[in-house]
């Protein structure tokens, strides 16, 4: 493992990289994607939790290879996914078990929207009339939580 004092990657999670991109990224994509990745890592107290919750999160994403093309495009992405990984073993959670919400949480309106108790309970109402059992009803109002959890947690991380 190389040194964590300069928050360099490990050879671990260089290879997981390797792995997800081989044949789909040219090198100098796949140089910029650690770089940025590095850049963003050194903004927290680097270790190996933090490179197995980012593993955990990419893991979760069905295409894997736009997602980290994504991320030379759109920096923010690097910077939710290693803010996530660093701040929140719950929030990474959410992300693995959850991976719908991925590209939910890169959108700046979903992020800036407030909530109110009125809209709140309205989805709430309109989301458990949906269904007819307890248990669906119990599995949504889960769902629901782990969403706005999601949001309210990543909002105050990003500040």
């Amino acid at each position: 493992m190389r040194d964590t004092a300069k928050n360099k990657i490990s050879d671990e999670l260089i290879n997981q990289f390797v792995l997800w991109c081989s044949g789909f990224l040219p090198s100098i994509e796949f140089e910029n994607l650690i770089y940025a990745f590095e850049k963003e890592f050194s903004r927290f107290y680097f270790g190996r939790e933090i490179e197995s919750n980012v593993i955990r999160i990419i893991n979760a994403i069905i295409d894997k290879v736009s997602f980290l093309s994504d991320c030379l495009n759109y920096p923010h992405h690097v910077e939710i996914i290693c803010s996530i990984a660093a701040n929140s073993n719950y929030l990474t959670d959410i992300l693995v078990r959850n991976p719908e919400l991925f590209y939910q949480i890169f959108s700046p309106q979903y992020l800036k929207s407030t909530v109110d108790k009125k809209t709140l309970s309205q989805e709430i109402e309109n989301g458990v009339s949906r269904y007819k059992t307890l248990d669906a009803k119990v599995k949504y109002l889960r769902s629901y939580k782990r969403r706005y959890l999601l949001k309210i947690g990543l909002n105050d991380i990003l500040g």
